[in-house]
């Protein structure tokens, strides 16, 4: 987390309550459905990412942190987590200790405040290798 990306770099992010309206409605396109696809998961870690971007620019303009949105946050996450359990991909990334959002709120830092697809597919990526060498690694054994 950086504060000082967030008030250099975010340009590009819109309002909270926009961002929120582009979760929410990735969240109903997931419901839809009888399990979360990693499609889904796309979706909501972009929206998260780029909310996660406006709160840092906030707090980095203000030093104060928005309680509302610090709670949104908080269960974003949480439907990222489930949404994740549900399309068969992890959340955390083993071996160097970030999760999916971390990542993801890193990379639209980076990117002047919002995550294209791309990225959060090459996150996603870099999560998965370590638990398919894991596996790997544990067949091995057995």
């Amino acid at each position: 987390m950086s504060i000082m990306k967030a008030y250099r770099n975010t340009t590009h992010t819109r309002d909270e309550d926009e961002i929120l309206v582009s979760f929410q409605t990735a969240f109903e396109n997931a419901m839809d459905k009888d399990a979360s696809e990693h499609s889904d998961v796309v979706a909501l870690v972009i929206s998260y990412a780029e909310y996660g971007v406006a709160y840092l620019r906030q707090v980095a303009f203000t030093f104060h942190a928005p309680e509302r949105i610090q709670n949104t946050m908080k269960y974003m996450n949480s439907v990222i987590a489930e949404a994740v359990n549900e399309a068969g991909l992890h959340y955390y990334n083993q071996e160097h200790g970030f999760s999916i959002v971390d990542k993801a709120v890193q990379a639209a830092l980076d990117g002047g405040g919002v995550v294209t697809p791309d990225e959060i597919n090459a996150i996603i990526d870099e999560i998965e290798v370590g638990y398919l060498e894991t596996e790997a690694e544990e067949e091995v054994e057995h």
